[in-house]
């Protein structure tokens, strides 16, 4: 069985570490394949970090001799020298999930240069990484999947405590002034506006009526509002760019312009809906939700592990996919 060996690094919570650990799961769930973790030293280790309970089974030592093939972030190119960036002996699998790579003032483009099979979660991670890197680069789209063994038991609406849940951990002020104008309406509500443990972020969601999720302008995927429609929730979430297919306005979902006056106007026709428009719009949601299978996303991975050697050996040729 080859041996696939992941390099981590957390300092603290974001969608992308849950889905690099989805990656690890993958890998574990064939028999064709071993799974290892390597941690940089640095790591923090609390209650929000999704590796916690690999702490005491990762590999002490970072040494790539024990890996068939290599699965980094943005972090792990860190942790290669110089050499070993050049002229990898092991095929390197690098997991794109922001536009960072494409902006050539930052820190990550740099790593464009290298040789790599590189997997972008979303269609506009992978066009944008098309343009940046050209056709030769094993380039390839895996479609975002979605964890349902980790979420809590369905609520009907009525049933919910919180009449809205801001999810503010990416823009805390921009959650005060939604809070603030909220205040005097009466309605119950619960903001989040730093890191938690995840079950009970995912409590929250599975708990409220409505739910704000506050995104960055540029996110290669935002996972939380796709949550938020698993958990059957009435979403809310201004415009961003990666994953921007999954949203549809006042189809799945509300998105307002990104200031705090829309997403509360959002917000008060949300909670305005009659039964039918509701139920219409969480029926949708559900449905876009679904469509994001994690075994879609384990079966395509494993499909590039199973032709790894191949691709690998075609780097340089035309090897780009979607």
């Amino acid at each position: 069985m080859n041996t696939v060996l992941f390099i981590c690094h957390f300092n603290e919570f974001s969608g992308g570490h849950l889905k690099v650990r989805d990656y690890f799961n993958h890998v574990a769930s064939s028999s064709k394949y071993v799974p290892k973790v390597y941690f940089s030293p640095d790591t923090l280790w609390n209650d929000t970090n999704p590796w916690l309970g690999m702490k005491d089974k990762a590999l002490k030592e970072l040494d790539l001799n024990v890996a068939d093939v290599i699965v980094i972030t943005s972090s792990g190119w860190h942790m290669f020298s110089e050499e070993q960036r050049r002229d990898p002996k092991k095929p390197v699998i690098n997991i794109i999930q922001a536009f960072r790579y494409a902006d050539p003032m930052g820190d990550f483009y740099k790593f464009n240069k290298y040789k790599a099979i590189r997997i972008c979660i979303s269609p506009q991670v992978f066009s944008t990484m098309e343009r940046v890197t050209g056709s030769g680069n094993g380039l390839f789209m895996v479609p975002i999947g979605l964890d349902y063994s980790c979420f809590p038991a369905p609520k009907s609406f009525t049933e919910r405590s919180i009449d809205v849940l801001i999810g503010g951990i990416k823009d805390p002020k921009m959650a005060g002034s939604i809070e603030e104008r909220l205040r005097a309406s009466g309605k119950i509500v619960r903001i989040v506006s730093s890191q938690i443990p995840r079950k009970e972020f995912l409590n929250l969601i599975a708990d409220a009526k409505i739910s704000v999720f506050l995104p960055k302008p540029k996110e290669g995927f935002f996972l939380p509002p796709l949550e938020g429609m698993a958990l059957g929730t009435m979403v809310i979430c201004p415009a961003m760019t990666g994953g921007s297919d999954s949203y549809r306005d006042r189809v799945n979902c509300f998105r307002p312009a990104n200031n705090a006056d829309d997403i509360v106007t959002a917000i008060n026709e949300a909670a305005g809906l009659t039964e039918k428009e509701r139920q219409d719009m969480l029926r949708n949601a559900k449905r876009t939700a679904d469509e994001h299978s994690l075994s879609k996303e384990r079966d395509a991975f494993l499909k590039i592990l199973d032709n790894i050697n191949q691709i690998w050996q075609g780097l340089g040729k035309d090897t780009k996919e979607s």
